[in-house]
């Protein structure tokens, strides 16, 4: 008996080697389909190329999963882009504003003036929603006389602090007399965020806007692009 399990045991001595590696090992069958839990896989085991293309998303990522301002911060979000755009005859202040970008929870970004005859400015306004917790809103605006470079140099409106409960700010493009001989151009930018750290949420709204008599319709049209992070 002895003799004959010998002689099994050394023609089978590969496969049960590999029978032990294999229950000793990581390659142990898993208690259910479609299902891995934490400590069915050793540190280090998973790697890049065993991972397949698209399967994992930021949207189950940890915010600084992969570093600052990439899967959660201000300026990107969470990827939702939201565009608006807007054309004005000139009318000096508009009958009703228009809002360009909507915050839940915070605010408004809203275009409340459309200047007519030699006065070519613009007002953009971030506004604060009505009952609104204090968040931080920060604004500018860099404008420049049509054509650029015709008179004198850009000039730029740049403010800031906490808003809540319907206060607001207008950021304007007044330039000098003299230089908007065909009209004006604008780029405006604001950031709304409440909370710090990996808890921040808020937005990132970007506007472009342009007062013209000659180099379109006369009037004032602007665009506005928003990313919310909620």
């Amino acid at each position: 008996m002895i003799r004959s399990f010998t002689v099994h045991l050394r023609r089978h001595f590969v496969a049960y080697t590999a029978l032990f590696i294999v229950l000793g090992g990581s390659a142990v069958a898993l208690p259910g389909r479609k299902s891995v839990d934490k400590n069915d896989l050793k540190k280090n085991v998973v790697k890049t190329k065993t991972i397949k293309n698209k399967a994992v998303t930021r949207a189950k990522l940890a915010p600084n999963a992969i570093g600052p301002g990439q899967a959660g911060g201000l300026v990107e979000g969470n990827g939702e882009l939201i565009t608006r755009s807007f054309t004005s005859s000139r009318v000096g202040f508009l009958p009703e504003a228009q809002v360009l970008a909507n915050v839940p929870g915070m605010g408004q970004v809203r275009m409340i003036f459309c200047g007519n005859g030699a006065d070519d400015q613009m007002r953009v306004q971030m506004l604060s929603a009505e009952g609104s917790q204090p968040f931080l809103a920060v604004g500018s605006v860099n404008a420049s006389g049509l054509p650029v470079g015709a008179g004198g140099p850009p000039v730029s409106d740049v403010g800031g602090g906490f808003l809540a409960d319907g206060g607001g700010e207008p950021y304007l493009t007044q330039v000098p007399a003299g230089d908007a001989g065909l009209g004006v151009s604008a780029k405006w930018d604001f950031q709304f965020s409440r909370g710090s750290g990996a808890n921040a949420v808020g937005a990132h709204v970007s506007v472009s806007g342009i007062n013209t008599d000659v180099l379109g319709p006369p009037g004032c049209s602007v665009t506005a692009q928003t990313i919310i992070q909620r």
